[in-house]
């Protein structure tokens, strides 16, 4: 049996203050309870978007909320047209507080049911109490829910490479033993490659300035300043082997708050007084790696050292290699060579580091790039979107919120849905139209296009300097997104509702269970399935007749005579 999957994943930030915005901004009907409101809200979104796995990443929950509040946050649906199931951080993750992190799969009743549930399937606690995995076993396929970590600064670099080894160990399992094919979805907190980044957010090898002057598609006023780029960097490199870091103070100039900030500062090329460097960093250590020319890297302490990684630790970038804006920086203000933005863009890919070798099967990746690559060239898993849309430009899932940088369009595309390429090829992939805003007449492959779809041709406008936060848009900019016709590629959502917008796939033909089957041993990923729902409690209920909000439980048994201790300590007969 075949039917179309729509399947989306989307980090919602807060799933709690996800599902408030959603029912706010909707304009739920009033009058109803809290939980009226909220239900009403999910099940019409889900419905627009024609969805029928949906897979939530930091949804910020304990087991204990979605125990204690299965209707409010949607974890039980009262008509039942949706099941759910959760992995939650409960507090007892090392150096974690309850309540961090969190997945959660939402699946519509139907072909796609969950026959097998599993919020520990990395079968290690130290992976799996931090509530990053979820694992549901469909009728043609194993899907993998995600949030994976962050690297913390390089604190936490050595554990995000061991989870990575982890999941990736764990989706082999799961091949082996079912002997269906895997879909991971999430937030994977890492890049493919170069595109899934904004350009100014690259970093560039100052080693090949001359190289990419010769190489690149330049005029001629764009060559020669590449050129002087070159003959200045040997210079602004000595230089910034001189470096230190200033501590200056910054002042919001609405606010007047003032902050503690580092600054990296050098000589210039032909000497004189210091020049500070951007940008503003939070910790001196910030500041000074930013112009590290030779080489960085993080330790098996989680310490950022500069040069080749020691034994045990993980490089971060090779010699001679800032990051763009740091380099443009640096030559200008250390070497007097002026390379004008659009020459650096230009040159990007004939300056770009080169990328790392795919990780093998069980080996513990250098990077989050290698492992994806690994995923990618040697276990054979498709990235849907660059599969279906390989011409798009600046195409992103996240941004900077308190930068407003969703308004520029300056991200980065961290949430990938990724296909076993037996299923992607046999199931009829849908590649569908990239949104791209409110314009019919532009190309959607267009950086154009991008922006229009992430700041709906104007209608989502950044927050002002007022304090008063994110702006409403119109009641019709809320429902425009998920009114377009199941897709592979990004589901763009409002501002309000979460810093991420989703990745999206639809395939065409994916295989489906003819006959659902009951979810087994799925007790750890439904925490609420203990509660009943409002169709439960009133399913015999006369037509017509209105439940009240807070069914009233059964009496308790009536004794004959007061009870004994013996009576206290007796086993308890089991709920009903």
């Amino acid at each position: 049996m075949q039917e179309q999957l729509h399947l989306i994943s989307w980090n919602v930030a807060g799933w709690r203050t996800t599902l408030e915005e959603m029912t706010r901004t909707t304009k739920a009907r009033k009058g109803r309870s809290p939980e009226e409101e909220h239900q009403a809200a999910l099940r019409s979104w889900l419905e627009r978007l024609r969805a029928d796995v949906v897979c939530l990443q930091e949804v910020k929950l304990k087991r204990s909320d979605v125990e204690a509040q299965a209707r409010l946050l949607g974890a039980a649906a009262d008509d039942g047209s949706w099941e759910t199931y959760w992995c939650c951080n409960d507090g007892k993750a090392r150096g974690q507080r309850a309540g961090l992190n969190g997945v959660a799969t939402l699946v519509r009743g139907g072909a796609f049911g969950v026959l097998r549930a599993d919020a520990k399937p990395l079968g290690d606690p130290d992976f799996d109490d931090e509530g990053r995995c979820l694992l549901t076993e469909h009728g043609g396929f194993v899907l993998f829910n995600v949030y994976v970590p962050n690297a913390g600064g390089g604190a936490r670099v050595a554990y995000k490479m061991a989870w990575l080894r982890a999941l990736r160990s764990a989706m082999d399992r799961e091949r082996a033993a079912t002997g269906k094919p895997v879909i991971l979805a999430g937030d994977l907190n890492a890049k493919m490659g170069p595109s899934d980044s904004h350009w100014t957010f690259r970093s560039v090898d100052c080693g090949k300035l001359a190289a990419a002057a010769a190489a690149a598609t330049l005029d001629d006023a764009q060559r020669a300043s590449l050129e002087a780029a070159a003959a200045a960097w040997p210079a602004v490199r000595a230089s910034l082997r001189r470096r230190d870091v200033a501590a200056v103070t910054t002042e919001n100039p609405t606010t007047r708050e003032k902050h503690d900030r580092f600054r990296c500062r050098a000589v210039p090329a032909g000497g004189g007084a210091p020049v500070q460097l951007a940008p503003y960093e939070a910790q001196r250590s910030a500041a000074f790696s930013n112009y590290e020319t030779e080489g960085l890297a993080v330790d098996g302490d989680g310490d950022v050292v500069a040069g080749p990684a020691p034994p045990g630790g993980f490089p971060v970038r090779p010699p001679d290699v800032l990051d763009v804006d740091c380099a443009l920086e640096a030559l200008e203000k250390l070497g007097g060579a002026h390379v004008p933005r659009e020459t650096m863009k230009r040159a990007l890919g004939a300056l770009a580091p080169p990328p790392p070798a795919p990780t093998a099967p069980g080996a513990l990746p250098a990077s989050s790039t290698a492992w994806l690559l690994g995923l990618r060239d040697v276990d054979g898993m498709v990235d849907s979107l660059d599969a279906l849309h390989p011409r798009r430009s600046e195409r992103f899932t996240c941004w900077h919120q308190y930068h407003n940088k969703r308004y520029e369009n300056v991200g980065s595309r961290i949430d990938y849905v990724l296909v076993d390429r037996a299923l992607f090829e046999a199931a009829a992939p849908v590649a569908g139209a990239l949104d791209a805003g409110l314009r019919s007449d532009v190309d959607a492959n267009t950086a154009r296009a991008a922006r229009g779809a992430a700041v709906l041709d104007g209608r989502w406008a950044p927050a002002g300097f007022d304090g008063g936060g994110l702006r409403d848009g119109r009641a019709s900019d809320y429902l425009h997104h998920s009114s377009h016709a199941p897709h592979t590629g990004i589901r763009y959502t409002p501002p309000t509702w979460s810093d991420h917008v989703a990745a999206t796939l639809c395939l065409g033909a994916a295989p489906a269970d003819a006959a659902p089957r009951a979810a087994r041993a799925a007790g750890d990923a439904q925490p609420h399935a203990k509660v009943r729902t409002i169709t439960q409690f009133f399913s015999a209920a006369k037509p017509g007749a209105k439940p009240s909000a807070k069914p009233k439980p059964p009496p308790p048994p009536k004794r004959k005579s007061p009870p004994t201790i013996r009576d206290f300590f007796a086993k308890k007969p089991k709920a009903p």
